[in-house]
């Protein structure tokens, strides 16, 4: 999927750059060590051809990024749909382990009440959260925006907050071109 080669090409496009940076520190050492003519370190000869190799590793790295993360509409679309389907049975689900409003005990209810938000919001950030972001960020790249989705997105409270998220996702879908 489109967003494992994203999410691969963000962390290796850090990690590049980071090589490069520690081989022209070492470069630099190199140089200040000839210069100076400083005895008993000797330390391994670093080519340029290394360092440029790194450069082209980063360059090439930054445009695999820049590629994996654009979407064809269609594509977009699709993805958008499909997570838009997978919320909404997510909040159905949770919100059928709510507790049920008949109940006696309030202090009860209040927890369950509780405990099934603070579950939701826990798995929506570990679940979904990442893949919400990026199709937000996809479709505010085309202009499309929706509030209710901005509003909660990042931290939905409880099921039907998730719900709302996927129905405002499915509903951005529809609108692209």
């Amino acid at each position: 999927m489109w967003y494992d080669t994203y999410i691969a090409s963000v962390w290796l496009s850090y990690i590049a750059p980071a090589l490069l940076a520690l081989a022209l520190l070492y470069k630099a050492a190199e140089q200040v060590k000839a210069k100076w003519d400083i005895p008993n370190k000797q330390l391994p000869e670093l080519r340029w051809v290394c360092i440029r190799i790194i450069l082209g590793a980063c360059v090439l790295l930054l445009m695999v990024r820049a590629g994996a993360s654009y979407l064809s509409a269609r594509h977009l679309r699709a993805d958008a749909v499909s997570l838009s389907g997978e919320l909404i049975s997510f909040a159905e689900e949770r919100q059928a382990r709510m507790p049920s409003t008949g109940a006696r005990d309030w202090d009860a209810y209040t927890r369950g009440v509780a405990q099934v938000c603070a579950a939701t919001q826990n798995d929506y950030s570990q679940r979904y959260a990442p893949r919400v972001l990026l199709l937000r960020r996809e479709f505010a790249r085309r202009e499309l925006t929706d509030s209710a989705l901005d509003s909660f997105y990042a931290h939905p409270s409880d099921p039907l907050a998730v719900r709302t998220v996927g129905e405002r996702l499915a509903l951005l879908a529809q609108q692209l071109r």
